[in-house]
């Protein structure tokens, strides 16, 4: 429904959506074929697309517990502070590993979505069946599989929900990681829904971005700069890689790209560039950082923070009814430059 909807909305210059052509009923033969297709070939293909997601999630499911078996930490890291080399559990997509760093800052940073991880796998189960049963679950299912090499949804979900009542980087054994657990599971119903709604805007928003993008000339320098923003924001490992308090203010910075374009029509293309030129240094020098500390092996979280920043100070420039009262501002990103170095 997702791709005839696209389609409608590009010749009629109407947004239309899944939901719209959803309502109208299709003969059989109209019904549009789907395929779903992993490593080993064809997971699933028919017109009953509920069936489909269905079986979809039953085959990611067993890839997950595959992945759960095989990838397993031999023993708990000393404290990842104080040994000479820092360790940590670090977060492989399946399961977690153990791992040497560089220093203590990169330690502590893996180390919390390592322990993350663990604990989404605990929730696994339980997340995949409450899944079935919140109303924007199939929604954001399908909405997931349009982002490319999209990894397994309920698996990225309930190791984000894994740190909604703070940073886990605190567990240090495995004790602690069962009381970090156990306080998940009290409010799991709640903190998923939380989650699958937060995500369902920004694949929404995202999806509406992107088609506004592709209407517009190619060589728009603003257009290439939002192009390059939608594209850092959400992608294959988003939801590996997001912190929940970000995970609920993402739609936000996908949506201020839509209300950037509306701006972009209205006020001219001087305004917007005279804006872009107030985040693009920034923006530069903290890929930059990133693109270093990917190279080095390390992480920092002086970039995370003043990653978001930008994105904050995005929205004070381009969508301020979205902006946060004071996240953002010159000044405070001018500090979080000076802590990279």
């Amino acid at each position: 429904f997702q791709a005839v909807a696209d389609a409608v909305s590009r010749q009629t210059r109407q947004m239309i959506t899944a939901a719209d052509c959803r309502a109208v009923e299709l003969p059989p033969h109209l019904r549009m074929m789907l395929r779903v297709v992993g490593d080993e070939g064809t997971v699933a293909e028919g017109r009953d697309h509920a069936a489909i997601l269905g079986r979809s999630r039953e085959a990611w499911a067993e890839r997950v517990r595959a992945d759960r078996s095989q990838r397993v930490w031999a023993e708990w890291p000393t404290n990842a502070e104080r040994i000479e080399p820092p360790e940590a559990l670090q977060d492989n997509g399946g399961g977690v590993v153990r791992v040497t760093c560089p220093d203590a800052a990169s330690a502590v940073w893996l180390h919390r979505f390592g322990c993350r991880r663990l604990v989404g796998l605990g929730l696994l189960s339980e997340v995949d069946t409450l899944l079935g049963h919140l109303p924007d679950a199939p929604r954001v299912s399908v909405l997931h599989l349009t982002v490319p090499d999209a990894p397994p949804l309920a698996a990225e979900l309930a190791a984000v929900i894994a740190e909604a009542d703070g940073t886990p980087a605190a567990c240090t054994t495995r004790d602690e990681l069962g009381l970090r657990l156990d306080r998940a599971r009290g409010e799991l119903a709640d903190r998923l829904g939380r989650a699958v709604s937060a995500y369902a805007r920004a694949l929404e928003a995202r999806q509406a971005a992107e088609l506004r993008l592709a209407d517009g000339p190619a060589g728009d320098v603003s257009r290439q700069d939002m192009h390059f923003q939608l594209a850092q924001l959400i992608h294959a490992g988003t939801l590996r890689s997001i912190e929940w308090e970000r995970l609920l203010r993402l739609s936000a910075y996908v949506r201020g790209i839509g209300i950037r374009l509306d701006r972009l029509r209205s006020a001219g293309a001087a305004k917007d560039a005279a804006s872009m030129r107030q985040v693009l240094p920034h923006w530069q020098r903290c890929i930059a950082a990133a693109r270093d500390d990917e190279r080095l092996g390390r992480y920092r979280p002086a970039v995370r923070a003043y990653r978001w920043a930008i994105e904050e100070y995005r929205l004070t420039l381009f969508a301020p009814g979205l902006a946060q009262r004071g996240a953002a501002s010159t000044k405070r990103l001018d500090e979080l430059a000076a802590r990279l170095g």
